[in-house]
């Protein structure tokens, strides 16, 4: 085998901004999947602009769950996860043409290099991303949880990090940040995780907030740094505020007149 037995698979929605750097680093593989769950912007037309690219379409069923079903409909065993906002690298490209891929219990990690509005941030909890992303899905396959998926690598397996960057396009406008609070607290709020109390809520957040800013270096990242360590803050907040509020709201309403 070699690296033209790679099969790259990804999931979109509304994507349009970057999908196209995504793919073009795509160029070179045979087939690459993309399953979109409900675009409502140029997403799809992008992608059947590409002549490697076969899109699918259908629900989404959580991050986890979703990366695995589009890693099932890939024509290979051997996939190379990526997201619709990262791009693969010169260097990696090359690393990835070197691999003979005859071992399946090896996984190959990748280091995301994170840019946030045009600058490569390794500070703030950004920096040394290693994860795993090449993989033979007979012998790996993602977490099934709603948000924060990984590839879970067995233990009679082994993990080997190549050279080069994954560039992840982390932030190409502030307006992204909210979008995102907003989509990983909606997953969050149905998880079944315990409700925290007020004063628990708002320490996690300040927590949240200095541990990116301090302890992991934003404070060295200038103005980006303090616009991460909020976004953490604010993530945090809204992950447990949400499920505070519907609980505290389910138990008022009980107690309204009828």
């Amino acid at each position: 085998m070699s690296a033209r037995d790679i099969y790259p698979v990804l999931i979109t929605r509304d994507a349009a901004a970057t999908i196209e750097r995504t793919l073009e680093s795509l160029a070179g593989f045979p087939e690459v999947v993309v399953y979109d769950n409900g675009s409502t912007d140029a997403t799809i037309e992008r992608c059947r602009r590409f002549a490697n690219v076969r899109v699918e379409t259908g629900d989404f069923f959580g991050y986890g769950k979703t990366k695995n079903h589009v890693v099932s409909l890939a024509r290979g065993d051997w996939v190379l996860s990526i997201d619709a906002d990262e791009y693969v690298g010169e260097a990696l490209l090359a690393e990835l043409e070197k691999l003979r891929l005859d071992d399946p219990s090896v996984a190959y990690e990748v280091e995301r290099h994170n840019l946030f509005l045009g600058k490569d941030i390794r500070r703030a909890g950004l920096g040394g991303n290693w994860l795993v992303r090449l993989f033979n899905r007979r012998r790996c396959r993602f977490s099934d949880v709603l948000v924060h998926e990984k590839v879970i690598v067995p233990s009679d397996c082994r993990t080997v990090r190549l050279p080069g960057a994954l560039w992840h396009q982390a932030c190409t406008d502030l307006n992204q940040i909210l979008e995102k609070i907003s989509r990983y607290s909606e997953l969050n709020r149905r998880d079944g995780a315990p409700t925290r109390s007020i004063f628990n809520i708002c320490v996690r957040s300040a927590w949240a907030f200095f541990k990116s800013y301090v302890l992991r270096g934003g404070i060295l990242e200038g103005w980006r740094g303090i616009v991460i360590a909020n976004g953490d803050a604010l993530g945090t907040f809204f992950k447990h505020i949400k499920r505070y509020a519907d609980k505290a709201t389910a138990s008022e309403n009980r107690e309204l007149p009828r």
